[in-house]
């Protein structure tokens, strides 16, 4: 009787535990997703870029190369910079930014995968 006490406890155990390793990670993850993976035995869903204002649709590569590349859950960052000037929170909320944010709806759209956008992200100098 003892024993089947003890099996019990260690398959209740097990049914918790078990998932922990299987863990996802529901926010984005920077750099090197595989090697994140292995280290904390998770699935990283989501890989994490910061992208400058316009960028994707005026420089650099294009939203569908990021939203290709970054996972089942692509986590955009969206920073204010536009190659040597910045784009005030004002500016973008009276319209001055709409076509890059048009522009990366419509490619997220077009991917048919949910993201995460962080828009302005911490203000710090670091």
């Amino acid at each position: 009787m003892r024993l089947v006490g003890v099996c019990a406890c260690a398959l209740v155990a097990l049914s918790i535990l078990a998932p922990a390793a299987q863990a996802v990670v529901s926010t984005g993850a920077y750099g090197n997703t595989a090697r994140f993976d292995r280290l904390t035995r998770q699935k990283t869903q989501s890989g994490l870029v910061f992208l400058g204002w316009n960028q994707g649709r005026r420089w650099g590569s294009k939203y569908e190369f990021f939203l290709n590349r970054l996972g089942e859950t692509p986590h955009i960052a969206l920073q204010p910079e536009d190659r040597g000037r910045t784009l005030t929170p004002s500016a973008i909320a009276l319209g001055k930014g709409d076509a890059h944010l048009f522009g990366l709806a419509q490619a997220i759209a077009d991917s048919g995968k949910p993201a995460i956008i962080w828009p302005l992200g911490e203000m710090n100098t670091a």
